[in-house]
């Protein structure tokens, strides 16, 4: 028999996803684990969300309504039921996902045997247009506990995503871990300040979380924002400065504040500013690096940035996605592999997106500014190599 003794805290932020909703209170209110307070934010909804969400709190006393007067956003809305919770432990579920039926009952498990600060587990995508499960990222291939110090193989291994992480709630509380208000890119700097300040945490190997991608969600029509809501990536990487000064961990942190700067440098360029106005957020970017007392990691991406005027790194990041499209007419199942020699080092963000391509171990130090001298496709059945 399951022991509930603990109260678990489920908050959901709530906007416009009545076609979803009730997928995703079902997949809440159908836990095996009973003992939830389940808090959904109804951040001024416009459809038939609240309805829904009255009609669910009527026949389950577990579930409590906020309601924000108008539109604050996910990361003001999750606040906002942060301070509204009692449970001993939290998960953050958005509203048009769902979770397994068992998964609070595997994070209460482990997190009470192995007193972790939080729980970290996989997510699954669900591609709405097509209705099919795709992509599984596990954050471990078996169950396994870290101690401090957690090291920049953690902020990249384990990712950002608020989702897929159990709290200890006193966690949260004691070092005032909460979201930027008002901002997009929100999980960021809340997982980034997570990972600084726990002294424990175990992955599982599961994939509990259900990530529906979707048009016009805000994680696929990114490409679509102005400038402005672009900067909200600026002002995260801030919002996780100040913190690390704040409290203490500058010092120590340095290191992986810089790796962290380069992750999302990465991706905002390459999924989430516009080509019309990368320039421009290139010089809000520079203002701000100069403002802060780091140092970029030599032949990273934020360094091209900053001491060359140039995006050497990110040039690379093309020219391989241009390579990668004249392999493939040469059949499919071929492996670009970058062998080391001397070209300057790939951000280790560079190629997330293309797993086919993977970079034969590190590359030293030197000028991209060179040609290639051969592309070969191999007679076997495995490889296309590349060499300098």
């Amino acid at each position: 028999m399951i022991n509930c003794s603990k109260l678990v805290s489920i908050i959901i932020p709530v906007y416009n996803v009545d076609q979803y909703l009730s997928e995703c209170l079902d997949s809440v209110i159908h836990q095996t684990y009973h003992n939830l307070e389940i808090i959904c934010v109804n951040d001024a909804s416009s459809d038939n969300s609240l309805e829904i969400l009255k009609e669910y709190a009527s026949e389950d006393n577990r579930i409590k309504i906020l309601n924000n007067a108008h539109n604050k956003g996910l990361a003001s809305s999750r606040n906002i039921a942060l301070k509204a919770v009692r449970g001993d432990f939290v998960l953050f579920v958005d509203s048009d996902d769902w979770i397994d039926v068992d998964t609070i009952e595997h994070c209460v498990e482990n997190i009470k045997r192995t007193r972790a600060d939080f729980i970290a587990f996989g997510l699954v995508q669900y591609i709405d247009d097509t209705q099919e499960h795709k992509n599984p990222e596990h954050v471990s291939r078996e169950q396994l506990t870290i101690q401090q110090p957690i090291d920049a193989y953690m902020f990249s291994k384990v990712g950002v995503t608020a989702c897929t992480k159990f709290f200890n709630r006193d966690f949260l509380v004691k070092h005032q871990i909460v979201f930027p208000d008002g901002r997009l890119f929100e999980d960021n700097p809340f997982s980034w300040i997570c990972y600084v300040c726990a002294e424990k945490i175990t992955l599982l190997p599961d994939c509990f979380y259900h990530y529906r991608k979707r048009t016009g969600s805000i994680t696929t029509s990114s490409k679509q924002n102005s400038l402005a809501k672009s900067l909200d990536l600026l002002e995260v990487l801030q919002y996780f400065y100040d913190y690390l000064k704040k409290h203490g961990y500058w010092e120590i942190q340095k290191k992986n504040f810089s790796i962290c700067v380069d992750s999302l440098m990465s991706t905002a360029l390459k999924n989430v500013v516009p080509l019309s106005q990368q320039r421009d957020f290139i010089k809000h970017f520079q203002v701000l690096a100069k403002e802060w007392d780091w140092e970029p990691l030599k032949w990273s991406l934020t360094y091209d940035l900053i001491h060359k005027g140039q995006i050497g790194s990110w040039n690379l990041y093309r020219w391989v996605k241009s390579i990668r499209k004249r392999i493939a007419k040469f059949g499919g199942g071929y492996e670009l592999i970058i062998i080391p020699g001397r070209l300057q080092c790939l951000s280790h963000t560079c190629l997330p997106r293309y797993p086919s391509i993977r970079s034969k171990g590190m590359l030293s130090g030197h000028s991209i500014n060179r040609s290639w001298s051969s592309l070969s496709i191999a007679s076997g059945p495995s490889s296309a190599v590349l060499t300098a």
